[in-house]
């Protein structure tokens, strides 16, 4: 069953559902010679990180919020302070009540290991990358007509890092 309950600074303006819904109490919709308050759901939207997050309007301002976590604060106590909200089946955009649960960042960082959510940027995405893809397949075509050593200075990486390549401990989804 849908539980729907007003949350601290916007009260009288929205809802919130225990299933993760946020619906406006304000919008007046024409009808004859007056207006008929109406509730409207309010859309949500995904950000980059995969968290569902709503605009909300106040007094002419609007304020971006994580769903899962108005939810949380909403409707779940949290009596240790806790700092970060987990979704208990590892999927962000289910913010039901039962699925949300307070957590330290290290019960949250152990949560998401255990799960295995925590995936990896590979390759030329991960901001951390001094080489590409394309340098990569070079560097494993050339790796037995030089040393290691010599790579590492033509690429600007250390030697280790080229030994770690041509091992298949980096950039191992790279095939030649």
């Amino acid at each position: 069953m849908e539980i729907w309950k007003s949350f601290s600074g916007y009260e009288g303006l929205y809802e919130l559902s225990n299933k993760g819904s946020i619906r406006s109490l304000s919008k007046k919709t024409g009808r004859g010679n007056g207006y008929l308050t109406k509730s409207l759901i309010i859309k949500q939207n995904i950000s980059n990180s995969g968290y569902l997050r709503v605009v909300l309007w106040k007094n002419n301002f609007c304020k971006n919020f994580s769903v899962h976590r108005l939810v949380a604060e909403t409707f779940i106590p949290n009596p240790e302070n806790k700092p970060q909200v987990n979704h208990k089946n590892g999927i962000k955009t289910d913010n039901r009540v039962e699925n949300l649960e307070w957590s330290t960042i290290t019960e949250n960082m152990r949560h998401a290991s255990k799960n295995g959510l925590l995936i990896g940027v590979k390759g030329e995405k991960n901001h951390n990358s001094k080489l590409t893809k394309e340098q990569v397949v070079e560097i494993k075509k050339i790796g037995n007509s030089k040393s290691q050593s010599e790579i590492a200075d033509l690429y600007g990486v250390n030697r280790r890092q080229i030994g770690r390549i041509l091992n298949n401990k980096r950039w191992k989804h790279i095939k030649i």
